[in-house]
């Protein structure tokens, strides 16, 4: 929790939000296109 608090914090911060956020958006874009792919077929 230390960690959070030095200035190294924010980049630990950010890190950790782009490792679990932009799987996340990927899966989430894929299975929408793949939705709509699949609807429009």
């Amino acid at each position: 929790l230390e960690a959070y608090l030095t200035a190294r914090g924010e980049a630990v911060i950010l890190s950790e939000l782009y490792w679990v956020w932009l799987p996340g958006v990927v899966v989430m874009l894929v299975l929408m296109g793949w939705r709509v792919w699949g609807r429009g077929r």
